[in-house]
């Protein structure tokens, strides 16, 4: 039984190390970002605001709300342009983004 118990602890172990060590960062989110949506993002002008586009688009960003832990990040990141509401949601985990988005055409 203590061998069952001692492997069990070993393999869970095991599992968050790894969780933990691959679990992807902001930065890594901003190249996925750029990569499946094509949106980039940069602070500019005198009051810091945030420029960002589509492909060579302007789009307008509304919101962000990211949620770290040390095993995952989620975020949810809103745009606008004229015609359609982005709502990029991704949850990230082993250095791979899982993409749950959305658009909605105004």
């Amino acid at each position: 039984m203590k061998r069952y118990v001692k492997a069990i602890t070993g393999i869970l172990l095991l599992v968050l190390g790894l969780l933990y060590f691959t679990c992807p960062d902001e930065e890594d989110y901003k190249l996925w970002l750029e990569q499946e949506h094509g949106i980039t993002c940069e602070v500019g002008g005198p009051s810091q605001i945030r420029l960002c586009t589509r492909g060579q688009a302007p789009i307008e960003w509304e919101s962000k709300h990211v949620r770290t832990l040390p095993f995952y990040i989620q975020v949810e990141d809103k745009y606008a342009d004229d015609n359609m509401a982005y709502t990029v949601r991704a949850t990230g985990v082993f250095n791979h983004f899982f993409d749950k988005s959305s658009i909605v055409y105004k």
